[in-house]
């Protein structure tokens, strides 16, 4: 079915994981054939949002390097439909009330799936406080014939919108800190933020990972004295002065050279949904 894609605009801020707001974000939605235009408006509706006309002008535009989360609805006969979710903390009832909206617009052909698709932040460094030219740290991954030891193990994740709710999902990075008998810490090169943000792992968990999901995280660019490193530093907490404070903390490295950061992914957040 051929759809119609509508610019629209939020007239409620957007609040990214870490807190704070975005004014007047901007994005594109598709409108199925089979949705009127009065029902696409509820929808928008309920997240804030309304359609874009000539009249709305951003003095300050969301710059391009931030893609705010999304939720995804997918349909029974394959097609999907993409809407911004204004704060992670509401991803489930949010989810819930537009599903039950777009099935109520459509008798058979219901929602089957739901999406949750992270923001993106290209680079929070300078946003989070980091400044200065960086210092060469240690690096955390072995040279040419070395064995690469990692710490790894399981957490109780906090998912969004979950009210507290939490999921067992697994967590790794390599280090270069390891003690006798092969016991493993964080790497040297993260100082303290290791804990501060992921905390401690779960132990003798039985539980398996839950597929599908991806965990928040800040995805860390280091100097080291072997060259560049990426290094995935998870989020354990969903609350957002957390997530600031675990930013602002890599942020604080020495070694720091920039700082993206990727909300959480669930491609499966309708099997959390009643």
């Amino acid at each position: 079915m051929a759809r119609n894609i509508v610019p629209a605009i939020m007239d409620d801020p957007y609040v990214p994981d870490r807190g704070g707001a975005v004014e007047g974000l901007s994005f594109r939605i598709a409108q199925p054939a089979d949705m009127s235009n009065g029902q696409l408006d509820a929808l928008l509706d309920a997240v804030g949002a309304r359609r874009k006309t000539a009249a709305d002008r951003i003095p300050c535009p969301v710059a391009g390097d931030f893609k705010p989360r999304k939720l995804r609805f997918i349909r029974r006969d394959g097609n999907s439909l993409s809407i911004v979710l204004p704060d992670h903390t509401d991803a489930i009832s949010t989810a819930t009330a537009l599903r039950n909206s777009i099935n109520g617009a459509a008798a058979g052909n219901p929602v089957v799936c739901i999406e949750l698709r992270g923001e993106k932040w290209l680079d929070l460094a300078p946003n989070l406080g980091a400044s200065g030219t960086p210092t060469a740290g240690t690096p955390s991954r072995s040279t040419l014939g070395g064995k690469q030891h990692v710490h790894s193990g399981k957490i109780a994740y906090e998912y969004d919108g979950g009210a507290g709710g939490t999921i067992t999902t697994s967590v790794r990075v390599d280090t270069d800190v390891v003690a006798a008998g092969g016991v493993t810490s964080p790497p040297s090169i993260l100082g303290a933020t290791w804990a501060g943000c992921v905390g401690a792992f779960q132990p003798e968990n039985p539980c398996a990972t839950r597929r599908g999901m991806d965990h928040r995280r800040y995805i860390a660019v280091l100097l080291t004295t072997a060259g560049y490193q990426t290094t995935e530093v998870p989020v354990l907490s969903t609350d957002s002065a957390d997530i600031l404070a675990c930013g602002q903390a890599i942020a604080g490295l020495a070694s720091l050279t920039c700082l993206p950061y990727q909300g959480e992914t669930n491609k499966r957040l309708h099997t959390l949904i009643a």
